[in-house]
């Protein structure tokens, strides 16, 4: 069974069983701390795209996630579907890190202050 194998690897040294996921850094343009996440090579990026965007209380449309170059893996924007393995990266290569960068959107809209054309109030 698996259990063997597990302690066979273990025993070459190899990355210890269990531990053979992804920690993804997703880092920001501002100087916020980076989120880590765990993920198994065969995980998609999107359960880790929601998981981001819910903890910055963001819209997934407007934010885009970039996979950075390090050894091995095929940089580049990532969508929902692209898994670790996908992008190349296997156990034993290190951290991914990923960039996350909100896309120009529209202004939010300004509270509304004044109506823009309210006509002048006439004297009393």
């Amino acid at each position: 069974g698996q259990g063997m194998r597990a302690v066979a690897a273990a025993a070459l040294g190899h990355v210890a069983a269990g531990d053979e996921r992804a920690l993804i850094r997703v880092v920001e343009n501002s100087s916020l701390e980076p989120i880590e996440y765990r993920m198994k090579a065969v995980t998609s990026f999107e359960r880790m795209m929601k998981a981001w965007c819910h903890q910055r209380g963001m819209d997934e449309s407007s934010v885009r996630f970039e996979l950075l170059a390090s050894a091995g893996v095929r940089p580049g924007e990532l969508v929902s579907k692209d898994t670790p393995g996908g992008r190349g990266w296997s156990p034993g290569m290190g951290d991914l890190i990923v960039r996350a960068s909100t896309l120009p959107s529209a202004p939010p809209s300004a509270p509304p202050s004044a109506p823009p054309f309210a006509p002048p109030s006439a004297p009393a």
